[in-house]
């Protein structure tokens, strides 16, 4: 229980302070009037610890939650040792932890709190992205820290109004819970020490005021020689706030130094050291074996979990500048630590990523990218050069699918006057080949290249391969001088024609998705008009951003590499053309839209359409085909008669163009 003054303690206290040669000399002369010092006077007066933050952490935090609960246990993650020791370098005033998830970032955070409050008082904010966020670290790990360590709980105020989800009064110093998106708790109160938690998940503004970063930054101008502020955070997007501390604050990006367990080799973890079985590609299987090593960069010794740890723990691991100040005193220092160094993190989880985001999947190679290696994910999906798609083209003639093609595409664009199509070979590992495009302009030719166009396996002539899955697309206005829609008239191309392998597809832009999903399967049985479709149709709604996305980066892969999307020997200047005509960048708001710049993109839509029928979200996709097989196809069935709208006079006529590229 802590022994607060007492109304006599205080007067006697201060007669000392105002005279203390009368008052020293009256104690002498009668001790029985002495008094006791109260708990806090103690702790003002006694002699500090030298101590830095590293040392206080371990000598009085306390841990509430985790497998390590207890005193904090420095050898589980000393990586974070110098950053919390930072805030004892009088030169250092921003320090920048791009982390990855689970690595402890958040604990130089507390502990830089924790030990100002004991050791070095000073107002303090700790600002996260929302109120929802705001609440629950307050609630459930701070302030519960802080009463778990002795320390502190002894300096907490005894008001029970004091401590509460957005203050916690002690009696050294005040913190403040703030966040990004309220500019008045972050102009309220000038702080001398800034915590920015996971900076890139920041609003762009706060409220009607500026940027986050800059509102909070301002509460420290009145400590110009003693503020510290923290940015503890995952990396998220090129360009957003941690990407740009990293660019335009940092005068020093600091990597780790492991040392090898066994031939003492000092190294800073890479990814392409990572090694696993050869003949093992899923991931699944690497995360249940454990299956997944590093190869040391010197003696190639493989480690485990165990190895990694020792490494990252050796005595002499250290940080390191990648170019260091020239006086040796960085104001603004960042530290880059990805997931592999963390003790929590298995090596085996991080191949597994790896090899998931090697599917094309833009959403997992972001996860891998951001949540692993602790980078900014670059958007490879920039406007592409007609002249670079050159470099896609294969030997194949057109007809012609790669010999480890195990299912054909096939996605139809229809217009006005004609209608776009094109066909892609699929592999078990997602490499994917344009084998055929181009346009024609009645819907019984539609149905032929559907139901009636077979494609050769390369080194395998006798072997015929049909169209394994299509799709049409559904959107459009209505036909010049009449009532009914392109919309009805592919609802009603589909039903007749369908037979088992067509279904129809709808596009949504990202706002749509909230759950990361990139399509969604469902049967209708009704137009927009509410007419019936007797039987139903299937109807597909496709994330047509993410597809765009998986388009250009398969597009951006290099040759001979998994998931490469490639294009026939004739393809020509009008396919790259439309595919080079969107690019995606960023809106006023800061949001990374696709955008249209060329007049026609119809190539683009059909790869994005193929892309959705092979995807795994459709019903299993390629990745359940079976090779094909070795015997000749069946010969094809007697072509019926041409497909006639009941909406519109059929629009005949042969093929236009360059119908068979």
């Amino acid at each position: 229980m802590t022994n607060w003054p007492t109304t006599e303690s205080k007067i006697a206290h201060t007669a000392i302070v105002r005279n203390p040669i009368a008052a020293s000399a009256s104690l002498s002369a009668n001790p029985a009037s002495s008094f006791t010092w109260s708990d806090p006077e103690r702790r003002i007066f006694r002699r500090r610890e030298r101590l830095t933050v590293s040392q206080w952490a371990a000598a009085h935090r306390v841990v509430i939650d985790g497998d390590f609960k207890g005193r904090w246990r420095a050898e589980l993650t000393p990586y974070c040792n110098e950053p919390m020791d930072t805030f004892n370098w009088p030169h250092v005033r921003k320090v920048i932890l791009c982390w990855a998830p689970q690595t402890g970032k958040s604990n130089v955070g507390f502990n830089w709190l924790m030990y100002s409050a004991d050791q070095d008082p000073g107002p303090a904010m700790y600002i996260m992205p929302d109120q929802f966020s705001c609440n629950r670290i307050s609630n459930k790990r701070l302030i519960p820290t802080f009463r778990a360590t002795p320390r502190l709980a002894a300096i907490l105020s005894p008001r029970a109004d004091d401590i509460s989800t957005y203050y916690i009064k002690l009696v050294s110093m005040d913190v403040m819970m703030a966040w990004a998106g309220s500019p008045s708790t972050l102009s309220s109160e000038p702080a001398r020490t800034m915590i920015f938690d996971e900076v890139d998940k920041y609003p762009a503004t706060s409220g009607r005021e500026t940027d986050p970063l800059a509102l909070g930054e301002v509460r420290t101008l009145g400590y110009p020689f003693t503020k510290k502020l923290l940015y503890p955070s995952t990396p998220a997007n090129e360009g957003d706030n941690m990407d740009r501390l990293l660019k335009d604050v940092a005068d020093e990006i600091r990597d780790y130094v492991a040392i090898c367990p066994i031939c003492g080799h000092e190294q800073i973890m890479v990814i392409d050291q990572f090694t696993w079985p050869d003949e093992i590609k899923d991931p699944r299987t690497i995360e249940r074996k454990r299956c997944a090593w590093y190869s040391c960069a010197s003696c190639g010794m493989k480690w485990d979990d165990s190895a990694r740890d020792a490494a990252v723990r050796h005595p002499n691991a250290h940080w390191r500048p990648r170019v260091s100040v020239t006086d040796g005193k960085p104001a603004a220092i960042a530290y880059h630590l990805p997931s592999w160094y963390s003790p929590f993190v298995r090596l085996a989880d991080v191949v597994a990523a790896q090899l998931r985001a090697r599917e094309g999947d833009p959403i997992k190679q972001r996860t891998f990218s951001t949540q692993h290696a602790a980078l900014p994910y670059i958007n490879v999906i920039q406007k592409k050069v007609e002249s670079e798609l050159l470099q896609n083209r294969t030997s194949l003639p057109p007809f012609i699918c790669p010999v480890a093609t195990v299912g054909i595409t096939l996605f139809v664009d229809p217009g006005k006057d004609v209608y776009w199509y094109g066909a892609v070979a699929w592999q078990r590992d997602m490499s994917c080949h344009l084998v055929h495009y181009g346009y024609v302009t009645t819907w019984d030719e539609v149905r032929a290249l559907i139901h009636e166009t077979t494609y050769g396996l390369d080194a395998a002539p006798d072997i015929r391969l049909p169209i394994w899955r299509a799709g049409m697309d559904t959107g459009g206005g209505r036909y010049e001088n009449s009532d009914e829609t392109m919309t009805e008239e592919a609802y009603d191309f589909i039903r007749q024609h369908g037979g088992g392998k067509l279904v129809g597809t709808k596009g949504k832009g990202q706002g749509f998705w909230s759950s990361g999903r990139k399509l969604r399967m469902n049967v209708i049985d009704r137009t927009p008009k509410k007419k019936p479709i007797p039987g139903g149709i299937n109807l597909w709604t496709l994330n047509v951003d993410a597809f765009k996305d998986s388009v250009h980066y398969r597009l951006s892969l290099p040759e001979s590499h998994p998931g490469r999307l490639t294009f026939h020997a004739d393809a020509g200047p009008d396919l790259f053309a439309q595919i080079a005509a969107e690019e995606k960048k960023r809106d006023k708001f800061g949001r990374a839209v696709w955008t249209q710049t060329g007049k026609h993109n119809h190539y683009l839509d059909v790869l994005v359409g193929n892309f959705a029928l092979a995807d795994p979200e459709a019903a299993g996709g390629v990745a359940i085909r079976r090779p094909p097989s070795t015997e000749p196809a069946p010969p094809a069935p007697e072509r019926g008669p041409g497909f006639v709208s009941k909406f519109l006079p059929s629009r005949r006529g042969g093929f236009v163009g360059n119908f068979r590229r």
